[in-house]
């Protein structure tokens, strides 16, 4: 492990030394926090990862690092059989227990290849350069494995798309011909403020620290994201940057192999047919989309920044929905300027300031 992420993890274990009760289980942490807990507003939505941080940073790692142990499997499903169908999911996975239920595993295409991500009931986000077409049929798996398919009625992609130079912006929308079951779920997105919860970060002599002159495209560095390949996996990465213009010409997401080795454990390169598929964080357990893949990186267009056009394009294709955000009021704002790794708690919470932006 890391300095970086070493010194996190012992100055959490000291937290919870002082203020906690750990109850270990094979599958569940659970914590008893006494009266610390009184001041917590922000839910938890995985028992897995009930202790809650200020710091969304420090929260986002937990998440998945919490996850990642010696033996655990990169694939979601222990079984898939596109042609009965029938899909199990895998419990040595070692993201079972999230809900994983928005990303498709077969569309009549592609097969496992051109994926696509639901983000409403009726809505799915796919990558421009290589779409799902109209009059598809697509599947989704509950978490019981009750298969779920649907038909890909009609496919926009971004107006302003351009294969060159770099498939830009690499964003399609899809409409199903009818609203999926409430046991299939879809993903929510960044806020359009979700800068003011994290502070730029770089890498110092193999270790992440902050980076109190970095701009914000690196809000993010050091953070795990989390994506799927065309053999069902999940996998690990680093987020490096994600820039609004005019910092960069483009907004969007470019990862990196991880630099903490448990990580790099649960990490594999992009091939050729794994375009689409969804790059997320964790919050509080659940999947955050960041962005679909483009190339190598993994890399791809921002979703949050494509807010509103994307907001359009469901709206022109019908159904009656639009994206979601998700909300971190829970956190504090740009708390990691001052203490990036502050858990909830009571006296020793940092007073939270919004970082204001030119």
């Amino acid at each position: 492990m890391s300095a970086g992420f070493r010194d996190i993890f012992q100055l959490v274990l000291r937290w919870w030394s002082k203020s906690a009760r750990r109850i270990r289980t094979a599958n569940t942490i659970s914590m008893s926090v006494g009266s610390r807990d009184t001041s917590v507003t922000a839910p938890v939505t995985d028992s897995f990862f009930s202790p809650r941080f200020r710091s969304l940073r420090v929260s986002s790692i937990y998440n998945v690092d919490s996850r990642l142990t010696a033996g655990k499997s990169t694939a979601i499903f222990s079984t898939y059989d596109h042609a009965t169908p029938a899909y199990v999911r895998n419990p040595a996975c070692w993201a079972y227990g999230l809900d994983l239920t928005s990303i498709s595993p077969w569309n009549a295409q592609g097969v496992s290849a051109l994926a696509a991500t639901l983000i409403s009931p009726r809505h799915i986000v796919m990558c421009a350069h290589g779409p799902i077409v109209d009059d598809t049929a697509i599947r989704f798996v509950a978490a019981d494995g009750t298969v779920v398919t649907r038909t890909v009625e009609t496919v926009l992609e971004h107006p302003d798309y351009s294969p060159t130079p770099s498939h830009y912006p690499d964003i399609a929308i899809g409409v199903l011909d009818e609203d999926v079951p409430s046991t299939i779920s879809y993903v929510k997105i960044l806020p359009e403020d979700w800068r003011d919860y994290v502070t730029p970060y770089r890498v110092v002599n193999g270790a992440y620290e902050i980076w109190s002159a970095g701009g914000g495209e690196y809000s993010l560095w050091g953070i795990p994201c989390i994506f799927t390949d065309q053999e069902e996996k999940l996998l690990v990465a680093d987020i490096r940057k994600l820039p609004i213009p005019p910092e960069t010409a483009q907004a969007a997401l470019s990862g990196t192999a991880p630099i903490e080795s448990n990580r790099l454990l649960f990490n594999e390169l992009i091939v050729a047919g794994d375009s689409g598929s969804p790059i997320f964080i964790l919050v509080n357990g659940e999947l955050v989309l960041l962005s679909v893949i483009t190339t190598v990186g993994p890399v791809g267009t921002s979703i949050a920044y494509f807010k509103d056009d994307i907001n359009t394009m469901m709206a022109t294709l019908g159904g009656g929905y639009s994206l979601t955000e998700i909300d971190l009021s829970g956190f504090a704002e740009d708390g990691e300027a001052t203490s990036p790794n502050n858990p909830v708690g009571g006296a020793d919470d940092i007073t939270a300031t919004k970082k204001t932006r030119s």
